[in-house]
């Protein structure tokens, strides 16, 4: 099974009995300082009160020095939607894009700090990603959307709001490593009412 169905099954089974429209993403990631491989964006989402992740694999490599551009689609819900970044780099190590007020205090943490052990090591998620393991990977995009981060007296989520940049994180001990971003690419409709908007706004101003 290719990646692509793959990814779409595994969000269609966290999102079963919603009918939702295919939304499409624009993904740019900026790596400083080593490449990023294998490279997936994490989403979480609130539903009936509950914070659920998951990831889309995108098998994108990012060299470094270089911005690497890709779009995708699939069926999410955009209403309470926040993101991040998972991916690897060099022969062991782990990148992940979290909120980049959050990463400032982090870096110079180890894995486990931030993480904690146990199912979710470092050395399990690098295997995770090398070998295409998306169960493990779609439970720690859950797991990761659970955490959040004491940031001056105020609790903040580990995830970043769409929109906004994510801070690349090279593990074991997270050193700054370039920044993401993912942005949702607005519907043939929504795009529709914004030029009907725009045409209205001239003919009004034309009329002055």
């Amino acid at each position: 099974m290719n990646r692509t169905k793959l990814t779409t099954l595994l969000l269609l089974a966290a999102l079963s009995g919603s009918a939702l429209a295919q939304q499409t993403f624009d993904v740019s990631v900026s790596p400083t300082q080593t490449s990023a491989d294998n490279i997936g964006v994490l989403f979480s989402y609130t539903t009936g009160g509950t914070t659920v992740g998951l990831i889309a694999p995108l098998d994108l490599t990012a060299p470094v020095g270089q911005t690497t551009t890709t779009s995708f689609g699939t069926n999410v819900e955009l209403s309470s939607l926040q993101y991040g970044i998972l991916g690897s780099y060099g022969e062991s190590g782990v990148t992940v894009g979290v909120d980049s007020i959050v990463a400032q205090t982090l870096v110079g943490k180890s894995w486990d700090q931030v993480f904690g052990v146990g199912l979710f090591s470092e050395s399990t998620i690098r295997t995770a990603l090398d070998t295409d393991n998306f169960g493990l990977q779609f439970a720690f995009a859950d797991y990761l959307a659970t955490l959040s981060f004491d940031v001056n007296g105020s609790s903040r989520d580990l995830y970043a709001e769409l929109g906004s940049d994510v801070t690349l994180l090279n593990f074991s001990n997270a050193s700054l490593n370039g920044s993401a971003s993912v942005e949702a690419v607005p519907e043939p409709a929504t795009m529709l009412v914004l030029g009907m908007g725009a045409v209205a706004a001239a003919i009004r101003r034309k009329r002055k």
